[in-house]
């Protein structure tokens, strides 16, 4: 009967992987004699962890990115020019915080997607939203708002501008 009734809480309040780990958590407190607040405390980051890799899923899915490419596979020796500090401090995102914009610029074929894509996927790991558009797709942007008389201003789309 309790169970039953957890389980309908459970689905009323959309915790999805509270209601599906419930019965090995308890299994495992009955067995470990864990108190009622750990016991409490496990089910809720199961259920925030769950939730938090769901989140990155989607975010991942919504990106429009042509590839993922994490940025710590990017060969620096491959690529010399390309300054491995200044794209470690990148990776700390601080330059979100800043509200500033990263530009790749460069010739074909020598990584600027990937560092771009790799930069956005940390963004969303960390919590962030991001979006790819590539330099040709922003530009028809802003000239379709331009056209259309809705100016560059009423672009405002909430964008991670990872563009080269």
């Amino acid at each position: 009967m309790v169970t039953h009734h957890l389980k309908e809480a459970f689905d009323r309040l959309n915790l999805t992987h509270m209601a599906a780990v419930y019965d090995h958590h308890a299994e495992e407190a009955s067995k470990d004699s864990i108190s009622y607040l750990e016991f409490l405390d496990k089910l809720l980051w199961a259920e925030i962890d769950a939730k938090r890799e769901r989140t990155t899923t989607t975010n991942l899915k919504l990106a429009k990115f042509p590839y993922i490419k994490a940025i710590d596979s990017f060969d620096f020796d491959f690529q010399p020019s390309a300054n491995q500090r200044k794209i470690n401090e990148l990776k700390t995102l601080a330059f979100v915080e800043r509200s500033e914009n990263v530009v790749f610029l460069g010739p074909p074929g020598v990584g600027k997607t990937h560092l771009a894509v790799g930069l956005a996927v940390c963004a969303i790991k960390s919590g962030y939203t991001a979006y790819f558009l590539s330099a040709h797709e922003l530009i028809s942007m802003i000239q379709e708002n331009i056209v259309s008389g809705r100016g560059i201003r009423c672009l405002s789309l909430n964008l991670f501008n990872l563009t080269y």
